[in-house]
């Protein structure tokens, strides 16, 4: 009987262990290196509690808003709130993603699409100075699948920031992003009267393609190009599964800045391409 009440302590002791191990944040790859914030803390589902997440509507999808329920997790780490006051979509239809403080802590603010998506153009347009954002916040318009972190969560990304001031202020990646050769970081600049921008991510079978344009136009070109960038290694190419888009706004390493911060999406649209063969979008989806 003394043995099996020992065997019983044992068992529950490193029961423990294995709780505290998975609530445990990994620390960044950036904080141990001078160089590469692409390896901070990646996107963890919602803490969901006595119901289900805060839902809204932004040009014509619904969205879940990402709520951490006091703690602090990925990315980051950070607090993530679904109030109205972090997240909102205003009279225009825009959507609104704040960054603020309460009595307690920093928030941040996270959405992310009910549907799931397949192959085709995600074309977002922006309003507002994503070239000077603080210089430890991020934005992030990216894909990601909770259920396949063996394919690195099929995450192909645009990120802004100026991550400390590293000396660049975009970047576009595709997971898994600490090999070099899967990320693309680039430097530009805007104006007040200049900050309209549009972000796409051309998914195809064969490779990935990424823009950063002026102005707001489904078909960029020329001069409007700010910056552009194409990716084909076969290895790394998610395939469709569960795919949806994400939204976020946060604290590169959880460094609380010195002014609350807030990204306005104007428009988000998926243009469908079924078979990821064509060389340009095949058809819109309808809303």
């Amino acid at each position: 009987m003394g043995n099996l009440n020992s065997l019983r302590g044992i068992t529950r002791m490193f029961g423990v262990i294995s709780l505290l191990s998975c609530h445990r944040t990994r620390q960044p790859v950036a904080a141990q290196e001078a160089n590469p914030p692409q390896e901070t803390i990646r996107p963890q589902p919602p803490k969901v509690t006595g119901g289900m997440a805060r839902d809204i509507f932004f040009s014509g999808y619904h969205w879940l808003v990402k709520d951490s329920a006091g703690e602090r997790i990925g990315p980051g780490p950070n607090h993530f709130s679904d109030s109205d006051r972090n997240v909102w979509v205003d009279r225009e239809g825009q959507l609104h993603l704040r960054i603020s403080r309460n009595e307690r802590s920093w928030n941040c603010a996270e959405v992310y699409s009910r549907e799931s998506f397949g192959y085709g153009r995600f074309v977002v347009y922006l309003s507002g100075r994503i070239d000077r954002l603080e210089p430890n916040t991020v934005f992030g318009l990216f894909t990601w699948d909770d259920k396949s972190p063996r394919t690195h969560n099929r995450e192909m990304d645009i990120e802004f920031s100026r991550w400390t001031n590293l000396g660049w202020n975009g970047q576009f990646t595709v997971s898994p992003f600490h090999f070099p050769q899967n990320r693309h970081r680039y430097s530009f600049n805007l104006s007040q009267a200049d900050n309209l921008t549009t972000q796409i991510i051309y998914w195809r079978l064969d490779s990935i393609s990424f823009i950063t344009a002026r102005g707001h136009t489904p078909d960029p070109s020329g001069e409007e190009i700010i910056n552009s960038w194409r990716y084909s290694s076969p290895d790394h190419i998610p395939r469709p599964r569960d795919l949806r888009f994400r939204f976020n706004h946060w604290l590169y390493l959880g460094i609380p800045p010195a002014d609350p911060s807030e990204i306005v999406v104007n428009h988000f649209e998926h243009v469908r391409d079924e078979m990821g063969l064509t060389g340009g979008p095949s058809q819109s989806s309808p809303r």
